[in-house]
């Protein structure tokens, strides 16, 4: 029962994915995190998945856009390792190693 379960919810977010127009480059990974993100938070409106520059590459800012009480954002790099967090309670500056990241040439890839 629980495979068929599993099964079903894997499938639906399948064909949700299916949907996503992301720009040509975007990390199967990122896909992945942008779909879960998507069917996680669907009844809030205004939230968005950015791809910034940064001074040690690219990285992909999940914003929430108040769903849940708190505005904050989660941000990951190409390979889908959640770097740090922004806002909202939990606040994990945005660095690496010692170097605090600036982040540069906004491209909003997906929206609600």
């Amino acid at each position: 029962m629980k495979k068929l379960i599993f099964s079903i919810f894997a499938i639906s977010i399948f064909f949700a994915c299916n949907k996503l127009d992301l720009p040509e480059g975007t990390p199967d990974c990122i896909e992945k995190e942008i779909c879960e993100f998507k069917s996680s938070y669907d009844d809030c409106m205004g939230m968005k998945v950015s791809r910034f520059d940064t001074q040690v590459g690219v990285v992909y800012y999940f914003d929430y856009s108040s769903c849940g009480g708190e505005a904050y954002a989660d941000v990951y790099d190409e390979n889908c390792n959640q770097i740090c967090s922004l806002g909202g309670i939990v606040f994990v500056p945005c660095k690496s190693d010692t170097i605090f990241l600036t982040f540069s040439n906004e491209l909003i890839i997906w929206e609600n």
